[in-house]
């Protein structure tokens, strides 16, 4: 009897142990975007290293998954990811997932009040159709991690999660949730005290997807090039814009790492205008739990510099 018990109870703390110790990268605990991969890692901390679905600077908007990627979600113990509304490239993969694997939708898991896409008053001067059967990706602005007070309920969803699927590393998670959370104020803080004196400086931005940022922290975009990132603007729009620039007296317009510079170049001849970058997902960034930081400094940065450099008329 004795043998049988102790046999058991190495068995337990075996089974402990291997649990505890996830494997770097091996496909366990998959993310679908960079700056939520650098929330995952963050919590997991030593425990293990989570797998980014899409790398090499590709974009969701527009992603295609392979079937070795629908594979890895597949095995994967935990997927998380935005919503199917924003990595709509998801939606039917998902379907095919088994019971096994746990899926956390960051919208929903998290609770997180949705912002609409702005297409009334200044903001109107689309008039291309957008052919989008997912009504929701069409109506509403799914990048809330562009407010780190989202990114701070992420961390606690996160670490729930994970603290259910491996409860060997709960304190662990715990730990590493409370000192991310913690950076996230301060990263709040600093950000907010950058950017207060430029409220109500206009601006334009290539697509609608800062309207997280800009709330929390109270500037004002106007404005944007084109209805998605893939669609390039009407030569109708691009007068609009243009017109809108002159009378709103707008001093900085915002591209993005993949557009095509000649749109930029349009908008901008003959303006004066100064033409900054933002990088709403980090595809410049090297994956890291830190990436998340980065991104929201170099997004307020960015901003920054652009309002409050001298306007310059361009040629």
């Amino acid at each position: 009897m004795y043998f049988l018990t102790l046999l058991i109870s190495l068995f337990f703390v075996f089974s402990l142990s291997a649990e505890a110790a996830i494997p770097h990268g091996d496909g366990k605990v998959v993310v679908s975007i960079k700056p939520l991969y650098s929330l995952v890692a963050s919590v997991m901390g030593e425990t293990g290293t989570p797998t980014l679905l899409i790398d090499k600077n590709a974009s969701p908007h527009d992603y295609s998954l392979k079937p070795s990627e629908v594979t890895l979600i597949q095995h994967a113990d935990m997927f998380f990811f935005v919503s199917p509304h924003f990595e709509t490239f998801l939606q039917k993969p998902l379907g095919l997932v088994t019971k096994k694997t746990n899926l956390i939708n960051m919208v929903e898991s998290s609770h997180l009040a949705l912002l609409p896409f702005r297409r009334d008053g200044d903001w109107d001067i689309h008039h291309e159709h957008i052919h989008d059967h997912d009504h929701d990706s069409a109506r509403f602005d799914y990048h809330v991690w562009l407010d780190p007070a989202n990114a701070m309920k992420m961390v606690s969803t996160i670490e729930r999660a994970m603290s259910h699927r491996y409860p060997a590393n709960q304190q662990q998670y715990h730990a590493n949730a409370q000192k991310t959370i913690a950076r996230l104020r301060l990263l709040d803080q600093r950000v907010s005290a950058e950017l207060k004196p430029l409220h109500h400086m206009p601006y334009i931005v290539f697509h609608d997807a800062f309207h997280y940022f800009e709330k929390a922290y109270g500037i004002s975009a106007v404005g944007s090039i084109a209805l998605e990132p893939e669609q390039p603007p009407s030569a109708q729009t691009l007068n609009a814009i243009r017109h809108k620039i002159r009378k709103l007296g707008v001093s900085c317009v915002f591209t993005e790492p993949q557009v095509n510079r000649g749109v930029i170049n349009a908008v901008s001849e003959g303006l004066p205008i100064i033409i900054g970058q933002l990088d709403e997902q980090g595809v410049l960034l090297p994956v890291s739990p830190d990436l998340y930081f980065h991104l929201i400094e170099n997004i307020a940065n960015e901003i920054h510099t652009c309002l409050t450099t001298p306007k310059k008329k361009r040629p």
